[in-house]
Formats: structure tokens, C-alpha cells, sequence
């Protein structure tokens, strides 16, 4: 019965290990094209900004910081989406280990099935 129980045992510990790399991949696949978005955005903000620095002309300074201003709106408008998307992952993955630990829960139950009676003479 120990033998059986330890390999009951291990088999839902591979299991369960493998949903959680699997949920894990899941919700990091969810957010790169976000994250990316972001990365970009930030990296054309950073540049607006180092150019606005560098600029000495009045008009075109000022047409650069309006360009740097929309992408500064449209970057915390990424970073919301993407903070927004890591929660509702991060709950989905919630959800998925709690219903993955329910499973898991093995009982055992031992009971009598036959029981034989003999008498030498």
C-alpha cells in the first residue's frame, strides 16, 4: 500500500509542477507584446527628450515637446494596460493553482474487501 501511495504521490507532484510552469508561461505570453510596447514607448520618449535637451531652436523645441508629450500619454496608457493585464493574469493564475491544489488532494481510504476464515486440523 506504501508503494502505492508514493507513487500516486509522486506522479501528482509532476503534475502539479508541470501546470504551474504551464500557467507561468501562460501569463508571461499574455503580457509581452505589452511589455514590449512599452519598452519601445519609453525608449522614443527617452530619445524625444535627450533631442528636446540638445535643441536650441524655439519652434522646433516646442513641436518636440508636444510629439514628447503624446508619447508620454500613450506610455502610461501602455503601463496601465499592462499593469491591469498582470493582475488579471495573476487572478487567473490564482484561480487555476487553487482549483490545481483541490485536485490534488488525495485521499486514502483503506477497508475491508474479502476476508477469508480457515481452521487447520
Amino acid at each position: 500500500m506504501y508503494d502505492l501511495k508514493h507513487d500516486v504521490y509522486s506522479r501528482s507532484e509532476e503534475y502539479v509542477s508541470f501546470e504551474i510552469d504551464k500557467y507561468q508561461a501562460w501569463a508571461e505570453d499574455q503580457v509581452y507584446s505589452l511589455e514590449n510596447e512599452v519598452i519601445v514607448l519609453r525608449k522614443e520618449d527617452e530619445a524625444l527628450k535627450r533631442q528636446i535637451r540638445k535643441e536650441r531652436n524655439a519652434k522646433l523645441k516646442l513641436e518636440l515637446q508636444e510629439n514628447e508629450a503624446k508619447i508620454a500619454k500613450q506610455l502610461r496608457q501602455k503601463q496601465r494596460q499592462l499593469f491591469d493585464m498582470e493582475d488579471e493574469c495573476a487572478d487567473k493564475v490564482d484561480a487555476m493553482t487553487v482549483k490545481l491544489r483541490v485536485a490534488m488532494t488525495n485521499h486514502y481510504d483503506t477497508s475491508t474487501f474479502m476476508r477469508f476464515r480457515w481452521h487447520i486440523k
